[in-house]
């Protein structure tokens, strides 16, 4: 709640504005009276509300007076001033010091009131934001490091770092976290003060924590924090609140509210949940085999689009049963979005997609569907070859095959060919044998792995074709005249 002070020398009014709304509907309450300017300026001194409603002309000291000497006392309340019709000059001179608006005493009403009431409502909650962004790099470290408690918890150093960055004034606050799983749609902490989630403090500030289509709302408060919910409540996305925590249980329960978070991005489902605390605690998870994210990007390579989606299926299995974390699923998404956009030769354009996917469900068909685009692209390209049937057959089969043990004798047979006949005709139609035409294609597919993997060469050669490693290293030294060792090394002297 907005604390009030109001102002007016008049006790009839004061009992008026007292009667005629609902104050704590509109987020405020009356925590003061005075009946001059003087012992206005000592409330505000020393109890500091939110917002001031003043009578314009009073005993002692008028409201504009009240309103300076606030600002010079180096304060921000807000401030509405009380007017009649015969004030307006006053009224202008309040406006100038900084006054939010002022009411005529003789239209006053709650519509009147109500508009005012939301106009100042909307100038505290940006005065709060505008304090936590300036407040946030105080805090960035402590928020990067228990976010490393969910990614990578076994990773993290030693457990009282991330308090050390805080101010030691928060150190004793208690608070109450809020995640949500809202992708591309706006959300933020205004959206949690603005809920009836718990009560609004003036003291509280609000962080975020924004990550890959998910943000967590941080409720920092010095004084107690009275919820409003203990259950589920009605929720357009997935999300997860916290009951209110002490700084130092903060990596336990961000960890288990984003893991619950997890829960809800495999299972596709929304509304708002209170975190369960039960056997709370850091867990570490399962990472992805290797070499299964691998695999996909060879296959899609080869253009062997059913086993893509076959392998695509295994993967999306293996991290729904081992519950990886969502943000490290939609980073495998994006990295395979990005390998294969660039084997198509096309931009990664479905970056925001698979980032701002709102479920595991969600996720996959907008992978799928990316790698759909580049695999049509890739066969369209690899059609337009020479102008020889035969050759062209030929030439899409290595494509697809490179890996493969590809002899001339074997491809005279696929395409009923003589032997001679096919060696000289590929000659003609490619300019290269088709032993080199071979080579050329895994070096080239060579030097993309060595470019976008740390793969050990051994196993680069193996996967373009190679059988023996050495013989890798000489073709390769060959067509570049680099070793794979010389080629990756200068890649990283490059960037």
């Amino acid at each position: 709640m907005w604390k009030v002070l109001l102002v007016e020398d008049e006790t009839f009014v004061r009992k008026a504005l007292k009667q005629i709304i609902r104050w704590e509907d509109m987020g405020f309450q009356v925590a003061g009276e005075a009946e001059d300017g003087a012992e206005a300026l000592e409330f505000i001194r020393n109890e500091r509300p939110d917002l001031v409603i003043s009578d314009i002309v009073m005993p002692v000291m008028d409201g504009v007076e009240l309103l300076k000497q606030t600002r010079e006392l180096g304060l921000d309340s807000r401030f509405v001033m009380l007017t009649c019709m015969n004030e307006f000059e006053y009224a202008r001179q309040a406006l100038e010091y900084g006054a939010s608006g002022y009411v005529l005493k003789l239209s006053m009403d709650e519509s009147a009131l109500q508009n005012i009431l939301s106009k100042v409502d909307k100038e505290l909650a940006d005065r709060v934001e505008r304090k936590a962004q300036i407040e946030w790099r105080q805090y960035q470290r402590f928020y990067e490091w228990n976010w490393r408690n969910y990614v990578n918890p076994d990773t993290l150093p030693r457990r009282d770092e991330p308090f050390e960055s805080l101010p030691a004034s928060v150190r004793s606050c208690r608070l109450v976290l809020c995640c949500a799983l809202h992708g591309a749609e706006p959300f933020s902490g205004r959206d949690v003060l603005e809920s009836d989630l718990l009560e609004r403090n003036p003291k509280a500030f609000v962080h975020e924590f924004r990550k890959n289509g998910h943000t967590t709302v941080f409720y920092w408060s010095p004084d107690e924090i009275r919820m409003k919910t203990n259950g589920d409540r009605p929720f357009p996305y997935a999300g997860v609140y916290s009951s209110p925590c002490t700084v130092e249980e903060v990596p336990a329960v961000w960890n288990q509210a984003l893991r619950q978070l997890d829960e809800r991005w495999y299972s596709g489902r929304t509304g708002l949940a209170p975190l369960n605390r039960e056997g709370l605690g850091l867990s570490a998870y399962v990472p992805l085999p290797w070499h299964l994210e691998r695999d996909i990007i060879q296959s899609f390579e080869l253009m062997r689009e059913q086993q893509v989606d076959m392998l695509l299926d295994q993967v999306w299995r293996f991290m729904e049963e081992h519950r990886l974390p969502m943000h490290l699923v939609k980073e495998t998404a994006e990295r395979i979005d990005k390998i294969c956009a660039k084997i198509a030769g096309l931009n990664a354009d479905h970056a925001d997609d698979l980032l701002e996917s709102r479920s595991h469900g969600e996720l996959k068909l907008h992978i799928r569907k990316a790698l759909e685009r580049y695999m049509t692209h890739r066969i369209k390209q690899s059609r337009v070859l020479t102008d020889h049937k035969e050759i062209n057959k030929i030439i899409d089969y290595i494509k697809r095959n490179y890996d493969q043990d590809v002899t001339l004798k074997a491809m005279a047979k696929y395409v009923a060919m003589d032997e001679s006949y096919l060696s000289g005709l590929f000659k003609k139609k490619t300019g290269e044998t088709l032993i080199q035409y071979l080579h050329r294609v895994r070096i080239e597919q060579a030097k993309f792995y060595l470019e976008q993997t740390d793969w050990p060469l051994h196993e680069i050669g193996e996967r373009v074709g190679f059988a023996n490693v050495n013989y890798f290293f000489k073709i390769f030294k060959r067509l570049t005249r680099l070793t794979p060792t010389d080629y990756r090394n200068s890649l990283k002297n490059r960037s």
